[in-house]
């Protein structure tokens, strides 16, 4: 069997995006994205 290993490419330039966001007290990010959850992982 195959292993599928995931590197995110855009994860600093989602974060920067993000940021504004997931910054504020009791923020939820949710990554609804088709992949692994990489950025989510390492969130």
């Amino acid at each position: 069997m195959t292993t599928f290993t995931h590197t995110p490419v855009l994860q600093q330039r989602c974060f920067e995006l993000l940021a504004p966001a997931i910054s504020v007290d009791n923020a939820i990010l949710i990554d609804a994205t088709l992949g692994l959850g990489g950025h989510a992982e390492s969130a």
